[in-house]
């Protein structure tokens, strides 16, 4: 029998350890702060306002990034001021917003990191797991013309404990191909970015996404559907791997024109020399034909069309 009790006993005490930790890691979940996100006033990055601990919902978060942000000088507002709102709905987790065309007049660094604040600050309500933009009635898109869709906080990369400098603009000269297939043309481009991309990293990706519609008659010299599969830089060489949608040749571009406009445009980033380039790992083997993957490439001005580059 006294076993019995003591038997009881614990159970019981464990039921209120049990009962109390629940208890406080519901205060604590009913204790998560919610921010408001706001653009800072060099347009560079954004930061963060906090908004109490009580959920705001959708609605309530959208009319707080209409205010000014309290005590916070080097933060600006958009909304109301240069951006507008034609209208907005919340339904089935996902608010839809429509801008006006005075969102259109935002450069690439504002656009870009105003809809990183506004997607940031509405998917901590319980209400919005995904955020849609459009423009007087039509989908947003980006410099491609391809639809940006539904974004939610995985479309933005932020760095842990340091949410005012998650971004990082820079200008990057990238290098595609002219209409002919076998020169290279320069292209500057500003960038707005996570600063846990590496710069590397970024020059491959905006590769793959290929020339925007603005520059027009260059063509891209990797395939869209390109995957990136590692990339590093030790002592001064790149070493990046590609799956084999690389090896083959979007519009007749020349391999040499293809090579190099990896090369080139990654030696144009501080610190990187020379580029070995693989296939899925692979540098036994050719780029396309001729070109060995098991050299290491360095800066080709020979291949740069001259006539100076494209901004």
């Amino acid at each position: 029998m006294r076993k019995r009790a003591i038997f009881s006993i614990i159970l019981i005490l464990a039921a209120a350890f049990f009962l109390t930790a629940c208890s406080g890691r519901a205060q604590k979940e009913e204790e998560k702060e919610f921010f408001a996100y706001y653009l800072n006033v060099d347009d560079d990055n954004i930061g963060a306002v906090s908004v109490g601990k009580s959920d705001p919902g959708g609605e309530g978060m959208l009319k707080l990034l209409y205010e000014n942000p309290k005590r916070k000088k080097n933060l600006k507002v958009l909304l109301g001021t240069t951006v507008s709102i034609n209208s907005y709905e919340f339904s089935k987790q996902q608010a839809l917003l429509d801008f006006t065309p005075s969102y259109l007049t935002l450069n690439k660094a504002q656009e870009v990191l105003f809809r990183a604040s506004v997607v940031r600050s509405l998917c901590q309500c319980a209400d919005v797991d995904f955020v849609s933009f459009s423009v007087d009635g039509e989908p947003l898109v980006d410099s491609g013309g391809k639809p940006i869709g539904a974004m939610n906080n995985d479309t933005f990369i932020y760095n842990v404990g340091n949410e005012i400098n998650a971004y990082s603009r820079t200008l990057l000269t990238l290098y595609f191909s002219n209409a002919a297939g076998n020169a290279l043309v320069p292209v500057v481009t500003d960038v707005v970015y996570s600063t846990n991309t590496s710069k590397e990293m970024l020059v491959i990706q905006k590769l793959i996404e290929g020339p925007g519609t603005q520059e027009v008659g260059l063509l891209p010299t990797l395939p869209s559907d390109t995957k990136l599969i590692s990339i590093s830089v030790k002592d001064g060489i790149c070493y990046v791997s590609l799956d084999s949608e690389a090896a083959m040749s979007p519009n007749n571009i020349t391999e040499e024109t293809a090579l190099y406009s990896i090369v080139n445009s990654l030696t144009q980033v501080p610190g990187i020399v020379k580029v070995q380039l693989s296939i899925n790992g692979d540098v036994d083997r050719n780029f396309r034909d001729k070109l060995p993957l098991n050299a290491l490439y360095e800066r080709n001005t020979d291949i740069i069309d001259q006539s100076g580059p494209v901004k």
